[in-house]
Order: structure tokens, then sequence, then C-alpha cells
């Protein structure tokens, strides 16, 4: 199987990054406390990184994406809007009001975009596991 293949398999059969959505451009959107560590570093620095694992593989035999993008939170309805049907509807549960995301709130919707991506290709070599990774292109 191709690794951009398995890379967005792993993104389709996993939902936690942290519980994260998608889009068809592969943007990753998620809600969170405003006032959490992560949320602030974002607001201080949009630069950052975030690995989603397979989760449904047994021990050591897991691939993973690797991911490097920038994310920001979201102010404007419309985005706010895009970002909670796509979370809910991947949840499987109604959509909340864009207004429970909005003003003295405390939870915010957070978009990344992706700038590059890889998936671990490890190998197995005299016995010992070596690291190794290929950059991939998700849309």
């Amino acid at each position: 199987m191709e690794p951009d293949h398995i890379a967005r398999n792993i993104i389709k059969e996993n939902i936690y990054l942290m519980f994260f959505a998608y889009d068809d451009s592969y943007n990753f959107y998620w809600v969170s406390p405003q006032n959490c560590r992560h949320s602030d570093n974002i607001r201080k620095n949009h630069q950052i990184s975030w690995i989603i694992f397979d989760t449904h593989a047994p021990k050591w035999t897991g691939m993973a994406v690797y991911l490097e993008g920038s994310a920001a939170e979201l102010t404007d309805p419309e985005d706010i809007a895009l970002g909670l049907k796509l979370i809910w509807t991947r949840l499987e549960e109604p959509v909340p009001s864009v207004s429970d995301y909005l003003g003295n709130q405390p939870y915010r919707v957070y978009k990344a975009i992706v700038d590059h991506a890889w998936i671990n290709l490890d190998k197995t070599e005299n016995g010992k596991t070596i690291d190794a990774r290929a950059e991939i292109k998700l849309a």
C-alpha cells in the first residue's frame, strides 16, 4: 500500500489527536478551552506539529501520520460553523450553535493547515528497528 494512502486511512479511521475532524483539503478542526495551555501557545505561535497514531493497531505495529503546519482560533462565524459541522458530523451528534463558541463562552474552534506531512516507514535491520519517514501529500 502506498504511504499517501496509508496516511489518509489513518486520518480517516482514528478520531484522537484530540478529537478532530478534517475537510477535503486535510485542514484539521477541533474544539478546545480557550484558556488551556495549547490554546494559549497557538495564540503566541501559530506553528504547530502533531501526530495522528493508528490506535487500532496491535502493539509494536502501529503507523502514524506526522504533521507540521499552522493553527489558529477561528473567529469568523462561517468558519466556526464549518468546523462545528465537520466535528459533530464525525461524532454523529447534533451540531451545536456557533454562539456557544464566541464571546464569553469558554470553548473555541481551532483550525490547522498542514504544510508538511510524513508517515513512518520503520524497518528492522539486524534485529533493531530503524526509524524512517517518507514525506507525503495528503490533498
